[in-house]
């Protein structure tokens, strides 16, 4: 089993797991060289999405996605 160089985020107990990060990585581009930058960017991005979320629901607050174009729903 293959081990990630980086780890899992802890958002207030909520874990967004590597494999998550691993896949919003490829959404933030950095130099080949410096892979931990887009780690980094994507593991920021998703704690602040989780905040987000989390607040919401403290707030009792539900998404009502629009349709943005045919098929297409907002996220």
């Amino acid at each position: 089993m293959m081990t990630s160089l980086f780890s899992e985020v802890v958002v207030n107990g909520e874990t967004i797991p590597t494999k998550v990060i691993a896949s919003e990585a490829q959404n933030h581009p950095t130099p080949k060289s410096k892979p931990g930058l887009a780690w980094t960017a994507a593991a920021r991005a998703l704690a602040i999405r989780a905040l987000l979320l989390q607040e919401a629901r403290r707030r009792g607050l539900a998404p009502d996605p629009q349709e943005v174009a045919e098929g297409r729903v907002e996220t």
